[in-house]
């Protein structure tokens, strides 16, 4: 299954629709919970537990990082992640560390963009802070995937369809 993200070509219409889904959340590993951390995950399809996609880990400041990551306003370490509300999700992956075709932003050439939400909806911007797409926000009945493999667990909320 390929994971990509189709190009948003800057001639089009600010109202433009990209092609992919956000879920956001928590991987653990040891039997104690040890290592968790948190991620975001971007999936053309609703995903189960074999599919695979760009992943991001959420750090503080993702401007100048060289593997890129994600930036997450709402992705609070203390709350579970069924509470989350994100309202901010800057995603750079600028030197391409994951293995995706993530080609949106700048027309394309720099996959360096936010998510802003207002929690009913949500527009994604360039770096340059122009609008190239839209998404919905899913605030009901959302996804959760829950996976385990050995002594990793992981689990993701669909936040966003865009």
């Amino acid at each position: 299954m390929k994971y990509s993200v189709p190009a948003i070509i800057s001639i089009l219409a600010p109202a433009a629709v990209a092609d992919f889904m956000v879920f956001c959340g928590e991987d653990t590993n040891g039997v104690d919970g040890a290592g968790v951390g948190r991620f975001c995950v971007l999936f053309n399809n609703p995903p189960d537990c074999d599919d695979g996609g760009p992943k991001f880990s959420v750090l503080e400041d993702v401007s100048q990082n060289t593997c890129g990551g994600v930036r997450c306003e709402g992705c609070e370490e203390a709350q579970n992640i069924r509470d989350w509300i994100i309202t901010e999700l800057e995603i750079n992956d600028s030197q391409k560390c994951t293995p995706s075709t993530l080609s949106i932003g700048n027309g394309g050439t720099d996959p360096h963009f936010t998510i802003y939400s207002d929690v009913t909806s949500a527009v994604i911007r360039d770096i340059d802070g122009n609008q190239i797409a839209e998404c919905d926000v899913i605030t009901e009945n959302n996804q959760i995937l829950e996976c385990s493999g050995g002594l990793n667990t992981s689990s993701y909320k669909h936040h966003f369809t865009c």
